[in-house]
């Protein structure tokens, strides 16, 4: 009986194995942007936020800074954050990319208005939600109300 399962689940893995979701390189983009920030390396956390950006898009900006943004305490890290050098390396790794795919037609259009910005603000791409609720995911985990075993 346990051979049977495995086997499924190996059919299941060689299935979807050979589909392109890009989520698994968003995770490891977004991971070592934020490790990278962690150890104050912000050129190569910046290369890593631009390897994102050309996988998923704007999301892969979204993620790391939102992270950071509770953990600076002052405003004076903002320089530190966001170096010149680390511009400097993501519009090298993402702007040739974005040059060469945006020479077709309306490609910047469908990236930030359609894929973007319509998708979580109507109701066209079937998502019924409140708009709120997107907002709702970033609120940090100690929050009141993140953790509903954690509530005293």
């Amino acid at each position: 009986m346990a051979g049977g399962a495995g086997a499924r689940h190996d059919a299941a893995v060689l299935a979807y194995a050979r589909t392109t979701i890009m989520d698994s390189a968003l995770a490891f983009c977004t991971t070592l942007a934020i490790l990278a920030f962690w150890d104050e390396r912000p050129v190569l956390a910046w290369a890593a936020i631009g390897l994102g950006a050309i996988t998923k898009g704007p999301l892969a900006i979204l993620i790391p800074l939102a992270t950071l943004i509770p953990y600076r305490s002052s405003p004076a890290p903002a320089a530190a954050t966001i170096p010149l050098a680390g511009l400097g390396v993501f519009a090298l790794v993402a702007l040739p990319w974005f040059l060469a795919v945006a020479a077709r037609a309306r490609f910047p259009h469908y990236v930030f208005v359609r894929e973007t910005f319509e998708r979580v603000t109507t109701t066209r791409f079937h998502r019924t939600a409140p708009f709120g609720t997107i907002c709702r995911s970033f609120r940090s985990p100690h929050s009141p109300g993140s953790c509903p075993r954690c509530q005293v």
